[in-house]
């Protein structure tokens, strides 16, 4: 019968049967799924990662919208923070819901939402406005979408592929999708980390969204402006605008969708910081951008450019470059309000100097 045994550490070890392994790995197993659906739990309850909260809070409120809306709002965190309902419906009337989320889901996250909202409710009668950074477009699809922002979206397993544009996962995605999904341990450690080491575990930020989807940030940070401004400038001197493959395929999807249906769609640009408009290695960079949605937009009579010159702040005026606080983001959504009416004023017009023309032809038998 072997004996346990000592070691120049001072620690036991017991006989090293394949039944006693056997246990102590099943143990720590248990142990560690135990962890790891306590960390589930917790961070259901009390989420910590703003940015994967904010993917899931707006699909889901997407796939929960009991009735059509007039307007719908989609894009990146730019118009998350960007576009009030309040102002809106002042401006414009109508009811309004905002499904913004984040940059990295691209204009692909756009077109999803897109279709299913009309798959459910038809094409919305005011129609739907897109606002995204200037600096989104350029994005393809990163590992962190394919890893850890599907796996936010609550669509049954696969929706990438059978919405349009389709996204292709490899065997990698699909392990890292299920990870993110599933394993916390393993896809939120840091956020795990930092919960443990801090003093604050019991005290989570607190997310909230209104009840048309918009997220108030009442408080300016013109640090973190400035720092997030430096970053920009670096990025507009080292590369030349293009626009990536997904958001173009996107982008094509949504003007198909919305002439098929027969709905108006407005792109448009976000709040902006005004040292960068002021910059010109920035404006030329932007001037690229603009030529591009100029581009796809031309000559659909769906699809329309808005507000191609940003509306700028000052820093004490913003989060960052591009989220603006509460009272900053009532003066965008009234200049956007502005750009689409302006919009429907042209059209109006020009329909009535068309039927004005036609009015005018001879008839002919």
């Amino acid at each position: 019968m072997e004996r346990e045994r000592a070691t120049a550490t001072g620690e036991t070890i017991a006989p090293s049967s394949k039944s006693n392994v056997a246990v102590t790995l099943a143990v720590a197993l248990m142990v560690v799924a135990g962890l790891n659906v306590a960390a589930l739990f917790y961070l259901r309850a009390f989420p910590r990662n703003r940015t994967y909260w904010l993917v899931e809070q707006k699909w889901r409120k997407l796939e929960t919208l009991s009735e059509p809306v007039d307007w719908v709002f989609l894009g990146d965190s730019s118009g998350n923070q960007g576009v009030r309902s309040d102002v809106w419906s002042a401006a414009l009337n109508g009811s309004s819901a905002n499904f913004c989320t984040v940059a990295d889901m691209l204009a692909l996250g756009d077109a999803w939402m897109l279709e299913r909202y009309v798959e459910r409710h038809g094409p919305p009668k005011g129609g739907a406005v897109i606002v995204h950074a200037y600096d989104m477009w350029h994005r393809p699809v990163s590992d962190g979408m394919r890893g850890q922002l599907l796996a936010r979206v609550p669509l049954p397993w696969g929706f990438w592929e059978r919405l349009t544009p389709p996204v292709s996962l490899g065997a990698r995605d699909m392990v890292s999708l299920l990870a993110s999904k599933h394993l916390p341990l393993y896809s939120q450690n840091t956020t795990l980390a930092n919960i443990l080491l801090g003093a604050d575990w019991l005290h989570p930020p607190h997310f909230q969204l209104d009840a048309s989807g918009y997220m108030a940030h009442p408080d300016a940070n013109p640090e973190a402006v400035q720092k997030d401004a430096e970053v920009h400038l670096q990025f507009v001197r080292k590369h030349t605008f293009k626009p990536s493959a997904p958001n173009l395929a996107a982008l094509l999807r949504i003007r198909e969708l919305a002439e098929k249906k027969r709905f108006h769609v407005y792109l448009a640009t976000s709040p902006l910081f005004a040292d960068l408009a002021h910059d010109l290695p920035w404006r030329r960079y932007f001037v690229k951008v603009r030529k591009q949605l100029e581009q796809s937009a031309a000559g659909s009579p769906f699809l329309h450019f808005v507000l191609k010159i940003p509306v700028t702040f000052r820093a004490d005026e913003l989060e960052n470059v591009d989220h603006a606080t509460h009272e900053s983001a009532a003066a965008y959504t009234q200049a956007l309000a502005n750009s689409i009416k302006a919009e429907l004023a042209a059209r109006e017009s020009l329909g009535r100097r068309k039927g004005a023309a036609d009015s005018a032809l001879p008839l002919v038998f």
